[in-house]
């Protein structure tokens, strides 16, 4: 019969006789078919809609997802197909995405994206050839949490450090150097 889940329980009966197995019994995990949108801004929340190819099965108020590591905030069954997600704040791109629905899980590698930081300010602006300065990067949008692993270049050149101080600022020490642009 149609159904969901892992490890169901058989009952045969045959002649009033009951022959029962537990646990022998699964049906096939949810596949992940489609997701729109595919991105979302690094802090806010934002309503996805996750589709189902196959086997996500009937109404199921236990449905749960999270991007990357972080769970969502909500996840909400709408049909046998799809299921509304509420993408945590995050960054990263390529990131997958896992929906369990009555103890099955659907994986979908690489799926989801944040968006990318976009700068806004850069000050100052210049520094002298000869020597390295320290400059603050400000971001408009999409910086996102505290980050160890921030890296900066100035050209082709790698910043000699590079420290991230809130979620719309950088310190670079830009490295010594020529041009302009």
């Amino acid at each position: 019969p149609a159904g969901r889940g892992e490890g169901v329980s058989m009952i045969v009966t045959s002649a009033m006789r009951k022959a029962t197995a537990s646990g022998i019994f699964s049906y096939n995990a949810p596949r992940v078919s489609m997701l729109t949108p595919s991105n979302a801004p690094t802090r806010a929340a934002r309503l996805l809609t996750v589709y189902f190819g196959l086997n996500l099965g009937g109404n199921d108020h236990t449905v749960m997802a999270s991007i990357g590591n972080t769970p969502s905030e909500n996840t909400v069954w709408t049909s046998d197909s799809a299921v509304l997600v509420m993408a945590p704040a995050g960054r990263g791109e390529g990131v997958s995405m896992i929906v369990t629905s009555a103890m099955r899980k659907a994986t979908a590698s690489g799926i989801f994206s944040y968006n990318a930081p976009r700068v806004s300010m850069l000050t100052p602006s210049n520094a002298p050839t000869r020597a390295a300065r320290l400059l603050t990067v400000y971001f408009g949008l999409n910086l996102g949490g505290n980050d160890h692993t921030v890296m900066a270049s100035i050209g082709n050149t790698p910043s000699e450090n590079t420290v991230w101080t809130s979620d719309s600022a950088v310190l670079v020490m830009a490295p010594a150097g020529r041009g302009e642009g």
